[in-house]
């Protein structure tokens, strides 16, 4: 088989794939992923919730061992912006998240959130 080659690198690729899938209305799956995440992600206190192309930016800082709060305040961040998640998946060996939102009933864009260990970008005196 040839190669085509169709201009997009593999972000461009996802995006329009993800653009296309509908938003997940039973949560319950995206909890248990982003419980799994947090249970075996490296990180000590700190995690950010990055969106490049929204100049988007959440730094979460954990001070107990309960994951609920945490999971209850991902979803809230995308309801308080009006974004619907339509796919989840941790990548990069569980080092990272990628959560894939966008706005319910568009069908014209989505945008790529990653959650990643953020504790060495915090410097505390």
């Amino acid at each position: 088989m040839a190669d085509v080659d169709m201009g997009l690198n593999v972000y461009e690729f996802n995006k329009n794939i993800m653009k296309q899938f509908p938003v997940i209305e039973d949560l319950q799956g995206v909890y248990n992923e982003i419980e799994h995440y947090w249970e075996n992600a490296p990180f000590s206190e700190y995690l950010m919730l990055l969106c490049r192309e929204k100049n988007d930016y959440t730094l979460f800082h954990f001070s107990t061992g309960d994951p609920s709060p945490f999971m209850d305040d991902i979803i809230e961040c995308f309801t308080n912006r009006g974004l619907g998640i339509v796919n989840t998946e941790i990548i990069d060996g569980g080092v990272a998240m990628e959560i894939w939102v966008k706005e319910p009933g568009q069908m014209d864009t989505a945008n790529l959130y990653y959650l990643f260990p953020a504790d060495q970008m915090v410097i505390t005196y």
